[in-house]
């Protein structure tokens, strides 16, 4: 459907009137319109003042009648101002065709029509002058050439040039125009020229002020150059109901701004044509499409050195444009696949507007004060490279959305530089589809140092895709803000985002990295990054992911995909830090999530909140560690911020990491993770780099570790994983606290430890582990251990059910100072094989740590001891506060026995040697040691017993202890509970016949149950009656 904007523009021109001074006479024309003689007795006749359409005129009739088309032939055609020339239209004439054979041009200054619907068309070679009241009055359609003939279907021609006779008139349909060699003609329009169908100006060259209308087709074509102008007072319009040409076949020159009315328009398409660049200076109106073309048809180039704004209902299309701020509205696609230079701001006719984006913030397009890429499409915007220094680009297509049309594919740009020595530019791309970068997007100051980075924000419906080397930077003074709103995925293939500060001022931050999206993927060295090189601070890196967030791989160079927040070497700012909250997150093949500072500055805070789980996983093929850390880096001063996630699960595997660090001057951060179902710590990288959960100071760094917290139902270390909070430098290592646990479980050589390491000074991290039940297996360990100076840290555990150690150990241990106290609570507690709770001082005049076991039971197997040593002090004190204990083949160690001795000996020991003795109190073991040992032969009669024994109690009112033989003698029917009573003396049963042994034959009474004597003895009989 056409616009109803361009009849109304069709029906301004019809009566505009128009007056110009120009620099030729038009008041008189030397020779009016003369007839030759080529159509001999078919010329043409002209009759004066004879009424037409209301007013008198000059009536052309005669001319030569083929078919449908009527030929006339002059040697002049002129038209006066205030002449009125009409050609007489007979019934059946469709075409009029007019040449004019002479050597001079035609001045058309008055009007010139038709009289009925014929078409026009008028052939002058040397040239048509259309002055300032020149006006068309012409139904149909209207054709003014320089061409020297006229072609036709049937492969005939109409001549200016070789008149030929009247004989090869033809009947066919006139199809187009043909020129020489030699194309000087010229068509000038200073006048109002409207047509209800078609209006064609053809020619070697199209000089053009004035207005131009047609019902159909605009048709402006010359075989070397249009030039279009427009003045301050008269405007220059070009309207077309349907379809608008320009063609200059070596240029197309258009300037028309100095006029607010200036514009050319078309109901349907709208091509400018061209070899060379089309100059486009002008303001442009398409009810279709909007083209740019060579002649062959491919998308030609487009140059504006002040203003064109391009406003089409359907696509727009050219293959590249330089020159002021562009504005383009489009009602569906976009396409200018080489590139855009923007060389400055329209500082005359600039677009100001302020626009609303789809997320609902606003922005400002001002094209008069700021260089601005302003396209605004209702479909796909495909561009390559975008160019404009300082400027703006906002690209959108969601302009006036179409929702009855399937959703668009998107946005997809190579790149975008808008860096400038003053400060970067901006870049807003909102889109109702996705958005693909494939190159860089660079928005950052030349001089870093003397401006800030701009803004980029990416707005998309669809998918955000940063294809292989698609890149985004903003660095400045101060780092502008990256945004991604995605309503579905963005993924990033070896690719970068990074912004960065270089400001020397205290007290302001840099811009952040806000990405929020379904899901977010970073593959092959893919990179999120803020960094500050300054005094100012790092911004934060903040992702929301609804659904997953997944790192992966490495590029060719051996870097691996990550986000980062950084304090580079020589800057004094602080990172921003890290939040990402989604519902998984997955960290493979050398991924890092990481804060960390290089100069004088904190490390920022990392905290992740997962719903569902995160896995981190592996090494890239370069030893790069998977892992999410917070690290103060070598020669840095700061503090570490430290690591906080919040999870369904975590699973740590093959030397995978998550650990806060410091190798600097500054504190390693604190470690909380909260897993409302598991923690799954397992195997060790190429190297065997454990996998784990870390807080360490370092070699030579100062700072304290702050620790680790786990929270969680299940935590799990298998296979050589390790959670440790240490310190190697000058500063503490951290506690560990396990909190609220039903399960931990230790296997293969995995360990809970906290260590002060040779040369370090500090004290050693607690551990503290409160869970249901803990196991730990094949050689794995919970210990807290000193090589330094500083005192071991201690080891407080508290099981509420039960303790199981295999071959495994639970130890604090110091080279030289006071060792770390090991304190048990657990219902039960079973030691199997080689399995020690120990506490050793190696040197040094200070106390072993203390033993404290309380339990229900304790049952140690095998080579399992319980050691406290001090080599040159007292010896810690070991006490056991339990009801059980049963240490297999036990036997207390004399004072002074060297515990190595105790070890691999295939008994139970139970030491506290030292320079003093340290103290052991254990249970009152008389009743287990009868209960367990092996009744000695012949204590009681068996074959009385068993015959005829009863028991009687000496206390009625207490219970009864039963213990059941491995005869699987029955308990007591009726008991349903044992416990234990004191009997009388064993006697016979009462009988009225002489006492005799039991004999073969006599009856046997079944014994009831296995009942204690007062001395601890167990027999099997019945009670009395």
């Amino acid at each position: 459907m056409v616009n109803p904007l361009w009849y109304k523009l069709l029906s301004l021109t019809s009566w505009l009137t128009i007056f110009v001074v120009f620099p030729f006479e038009q008041h008189r024309v030397l020779a009016q319109i003369t007839p030759d003689t080529t159509l001999e007795a078919e010329s043409s006749r002209i009759t004066p003042n004879v009424e037409v359409r209301g007013s008198l005129a000059d009536l052309i009739e005669g001319g030569a009648e083929r078919g449908a088309n009527l030929f006339h032939s002059f040697g002049e055609f002129n038209v006066q101002e205030l002449q009125r020339v009409y050609f007489a239209n007979p019934v059946g004439i469709e075409n009029i065709l007019t040449r004019v054979t002479g050597a001079n041009p035609s001045h058309i200054f008055g009007t010139l029509g038709v009289d009925g619907a014929a078409n026009l068309y008028f052939l002058n070679p040397h040239g048509i002058l259309f002055g300032a009241n020149a006006q068309l009055d012409v139904e149909g359609s209207f054709v003014a050439s320089t061409a020297n003939s006229l072609t036709f279907e049937d492969g005939s021609t109409f001549s200016a040039a070789n008149l030929g006779d009247s004989s090869v008139l033809t009947i066919s349909v006139p199809l187009g125009l043909q020129y020489g060699t030699n194309q000087t003609g010229v068509i000038t329009n200073r006048g109002n020229l409207s047509a209800g169908q078609d209006l064609t100006l053809s020619a070697g060259n199209l000089d053009l002020q004035g207005q131009l209308a047609a019902g159909g087709d605009l048709t402006l074509e010359a075989q070397d150059t249009v030039q279009i102008r427009d003045s301050g007072t008269v405007p220059f319009t070009a309207v077309a109901g349907e379809q608008l040409l320009v063609q200059g076949k070596e240029e197309v020159d258009i300037f028309a701004l100095n006029h607010p009315d200036s514009g050319l328009f078309s109901g349907e398409d709208m091509v400018l044509r061209s070899a060379s660049t089309v100059l486009g200076d002008a303001h442009y109106w398409s009810g279709g499409s909007f083209r740019i073309e060579q002649l062959d048809g491919s998308l030609g180039d487009l140059e504006s050195p002040n203003d064109p704004v391009i406003r089409a209902d359907g696509d727009v299309f050219f293959d590249s444009y330089v020159g002021i701020s562009l504005h383009i509205f489009a009602g569906g696609s976009v396409e200018i696949n080489d590139s855009i230079e923007i060389t400055g701001p329209d500082l005359v006719n600039g677009l100001q507007e302020t626009v609303t984006l789809s997320d609902g913030t606003t922005i400002q397009i001002d094209g008069k004060n700021e260089p601005t890429v302003d396209i605004r499409a209702n479909a796909d915007i495909t561009i390559g490279v975008i160019l404009n220094n300082g400027g703006k680009v906002f690209l959108t297509n969601q302009y006036q959305p179409n929702l009855l049309l399937d959703t668009p594919n998107g946005i997809t740009v190579s790149s975008i530089d808008v860096r400038d020595n003053f400060g970067g530019g901006s870049v807003i791309i909102d889109s109702r589809g996705g958005i693909t970068l494939n190159d860089t997007v660079d928005v950052s100051a030349l001089d870093v140092f003397s401006g800030n980075g701009g803004d980029v924000k990416l707005i998309a419906q669809g998918d955000i895709t940063l294809n292989q080397g698609a890149n985004i930077f903003s660095y400045g003074l101060l780092g502008g803000d990256i945004t991604f709103n995605s309503g579905r995925d963005i993924s990033l293939t070896d690719s970068l985002i990074r912004n960065g500060n270089f400001i020397n001022l205290e007290g302001v931050m840099g811009g952040e990295i806000q990405i929020t999206a379904n899901s977010l993927s970073l593959t092959e060295s893919s990179v999120l990054a803020t960094t500050t090189s300054g005094a100012g601070d790092a911004g934060a890196v903040k992702i929301t992911a609804t659904d997953s967030v997944r790192l992966d791989g490495e590029s060719k160079t051996g870097n691996t995909s990550g986000i980062f927040s950084q304090v580079n070497s020589g800057a004094e700012g602080d990172s921003g830090g890290i939040e990402l909250t989604t519902s998984s997150l997955e960290l493979t093949n050398g991924a890092q999530v990481s804060a960390s500072t290089f100069g004088v500055g904190d490390a920022g805070a990392v905290k992740i909140t997962v719903t569902d789980s995160i896995r981190l996983d592996g090494e890239s093929n370069n030893g790069i560690l998977s892992g999410i850390f917070s690290q103060v880096n070598s020669e840095a001063e700061g503090n570490s911020g430290g690591i906080e996630l919040t999870a369904s699960t975590l699973e740590v595997t093959n030397g995978a990491q998550v650990g806060a660090s410091t190798f600097g001057e500054g504190n390693a951060g604190a470690v909380k993770i909260t897993a409302t179902d598991s923690v799954q710590l397992d195997g060790e990288s190429s190297d065997r780099t454990a996998s784990g959960i870390f807080s360490t100071v370092e070699s030579e760094a100062q700072g304290n570790s702050e620790g680790i917290e786990l929270t969680t139902a299940t935590l799990e270390l298998t296979n050589g994983a390790q959670v440790d909070a240490s310190t190697a430098g000058v500063g503490d290592a951290g506690n560990i606290f396990v909190r609220n646990a039903q399960s931990v479980f230790l296997s293969n050589k995995s360990s809970i430890s906290t260590a002060v390491e040779p040369n370090s000074s500090g004290i050693g991290g607690d551990i503290n582990i409160q869970t249901n039940s803990l196991t730990l297996e094949n050689n794995s360990r919970i210990s807290a251990r000193s090589q330094a100076p500083g005192k071991a840290g201690d080891i407080n555990i508290n099981v509420s059910e039960t303790l199981t150690a295999t071959d495994s150990d639970i130890t604090t241990s110091s080279t030289q100072s006071a060792g770390g106290a090991i304190n048990i609570i657990a219902k039960d507690i079973r030691l199997r094989g080689d399995s020690d709770i120990t506490t050793s001082v190696f040197s040094g005049v200070d106390n072993g740590g203390n033993i404290t076991i309380t339990t229900d039971s304790l049952i140690a197997f095998a080579d399992s001891d319980i050691l406290a040593f001090v080599r040159d002090g007292r010896g810690g004190d070991i006490t056991f506060l339990t009801p059980i204990f049963f240490g297999f083949a036990f036997r207390p160690a004399p004072k002074g026995t060297d515990p190595v001795t105790l070890d691999l000996n295939n008994r139970v020991d139970i030491n506290a040697s030292g320079a003093v003795d340290g103290v052991i109190t254990l249970p009152n073991l008389d009743f287990i040691t009868n209960s367990l040992t092996v009744l000695q032969d012949n204590l009681i009669d068996t074959d009385n017993l068993l015959a005829n024994s009863c028991i009687v109690r000496t206390i009625e009112q207490k219970g009864t202890f039963i213990i059941t033989g491995g005869g699987n003698l029955p308990t007591r029917p009726g008991d349903a509970s044992s416990s234990t009573y004191p009997t009388g003396v064993v006697r016979t049963i009462p009988s009225d016949s002489p006492t005799r042994p039991w004999q073969k034959g006599d009856p046997i009474i079944q014994p009831t149950g296995v009942y204690q004597l007062p001395d601890g003895r167990l027999v099997m009989a019945r009670e009395c009656s």
